[in-house]
């Protein structure tokens, strides 16, 4: 059995997986750097609306706190569920991938504005990927009902 680099483990991971979970580390590594702070990645309609800050509805999906033991558990659970959809149900399929995770962010959003909550967290890589992955289970998230998707 070869030998395989980081370089080529990483470079074996789904696209959208390897893309959407990079995208978590490096904006977390970028806050826990003190280069950017929370306070410019959460959902803030006024903001988005009245400053133009439009980068708000991707970075909230991206920030999932300090690097901790949470932090940890939530990028295996992301990379675990998602790279389990890419590679099963969506086998072949990337845009119809890339348009769950599009859609499920949006329909998200505008439940955000709503309730008029700020930060995302978890929800992607929790209710999107492993609803999808195991849509019997039931999620406490979303208090005894089954994943909408």
């Amino acid at each position: 059995m070869a030998y395989q680099t980081f370089q080529q483990e990483y470079l074996q991971i789904p696209l959208v997986t390897r893309a959407y979970t990079t995208a978590c580390v490096l904006t977390t590594a970028a806050v826990q750097l003190e280069i950017i702070t929370p306070f410019q990645l959460y959902f803030n309609p006024d903001l988005i609306l009245r400053n133009y800050q439009v980068w708000r509805l991707i970075t909230n999906f991206l920030f999932f706190g300090p690097v901790g033991f949470n932090f940890l558990f939530n990028m295996i659970f992301l990379y675990r569920y998602c790279r389990m959809l890419e590679e099963g149900s969506f086998r072949g399929r990337t845009g119809d991938f890339v348009f769950m995770f599009l859609f499920g962010g949006f329909l998200m959003t505008v439940s955000f504005y709503i309730k008029g909550q700020e930060h995302a967290g978890a929800y992607p890589s929790y209710l999107l990927a492993r609803g999808r992955v195991h849509p019997e289970m039931v999620t406490s998230e979303l208090q005894g009902t089954y994943s909408w998707w």
